[in-house]
C-alpha cells in the first residue's frame, strides 16, 4: 500500500502488513473511518459512537481513511469485504446516503485524511 497525508489533527502512524483487509479491520478498530472507493462506487465503515450519519462535523476529530479499490472494484460487493468486516467487529457502521457519507465522498469537508492505493 503507498499513502499520503492531509491532516489537521495529529494522528497515530498508519502501519501496514501484507493482507489488506486485516489493515482495513485494524483501521476501523483504531478509530478511523475507512471509505473504500472505484470511480463508481463507494463504501463507508466505521465503529465510533461520535460519528453521526447526519453531522459532517463529526469527522472533525477522527481520520478518514480512503481506500482506493479501483485496481480491485469487486472488493466493494456484497459479501466481499464487507462481509469479513462485519463478522470482526460487532459494532461497526456502514455509512447508508447521508449528509456525513455525502461529505466523506466530496472530501473538502474531511479535515483529516490519508489515500491508500492497494498494492
Amino acid at each position: 500500500m503507498s499513502t499520503s497525508i492531509s491532516a489537521i489533527t495529529t494522528f497515530p502512524e498508519l502501519t501496514f502488513t501484507r493482507n489488506n483487509l486485516a489493515d482495513v479491520i485494524r483501521f476501523i478498530r483504531e478509530e478511523n473511518v475507512v471509505a473504500l472507493y472505484t470511480e463508481g462506487a463507494c463504501r463507508v465503515f466505521h465503529a465510533i459512537s461520535t460519528v453521526s450519519s447526519d453531522k459532517p462535523a463529526s469527522l472533525e476529530k477522527v481520520r478518514v481513511i480512503y481506500l482506493d479499490c479501483n485496481s480491485n472494484p469487486g472488493l466493494l460487493g456484497e459479501g466481499e469485504w464487507e462481509y469479513y468486516i462485519k463478522q470482526k467487529i460487532a459494532d461497526v457502521n456502514e455509512v447508508a446516503v447521508s449528509a456525513l457519507r455525502n461529505a466523506i465522498i466530496d472530501q473538502r469537508k474531511v479535515p483529516n485524511k490519508c489515500y491508500i492505493s492497494l498494492g
